[in-house]
């Protein structure tokens, strides 16, 4: 940390933030299961302006574990939807997971998930296209030979 130049810029500032909540990650419990919402108490620190390293203080490796889920479910979803034989969808669901990289990135340098409108935006925007996907599933689905609708087929091999 002292290595680093004493000026008063952002980013020497985040790098020594992020060193100084890092280095509390020594203690395996901490590691494990965070230090609870919130920073104050952790010290000095101040927000760390870094989801990432935020989410693994709070909730340790236990809580970052699901975060990472959640985000992995919700990508490889876009990635069913865009793999759809509706081009509309396919072009929304690539617009989407631009959006979701693009956010997951700047969230590194600031605090954007828990607190951007650009974050439930984003979520509303995928709930809204996972619904029109399934949508689309349910009304290409073959009909049954009893007139009944068959179980929809998966996004990758749904009829155009």
């Amino acid at each position: 940390i002292n290595e680093l130049s004493q000026e008063d810029n952002s980013l020497t500032w985040r790098i020594r933030t992020w060193l100084t909540y890092i280095e509390l990650l020594s203690d395996p419990k901490f590691l494990l299961l965070g230090g609870g919402l919130g920073y104050d108490h952790l010290g000095p620190v101040q927000e760390p302006h870094n989801e990432w390293i935020r989410i693994i203080m709070e909730t340790g490796l236990l809580g970052m574990s699901f975060f990472i889920l959640i985000w992995w479910k919700l990508i490889s979803i876009l990635m069913q939807i865009s793999k759809m034989a509706d081009g509309l969808l396919q072009r929304r669901a690539a617009g989407l997971l631009a959006g979701t990289a693009g956010l997951l990135l700047w969230a590194s340098v600031d605090s954007v998930i828990r607190t951007a409108p650009s974050a439930l935006l984003l979520w509303a925007a995928c709930g809204m296209l996972i619904g029109l996907a399934r949508s689309y599933n349910e009304r290409t689905a073959p009909i049954a030979k009893t007139g009944e609708a068959s179980t929809p087929s998966s996004p990758s091999t749904a009829p155009a």
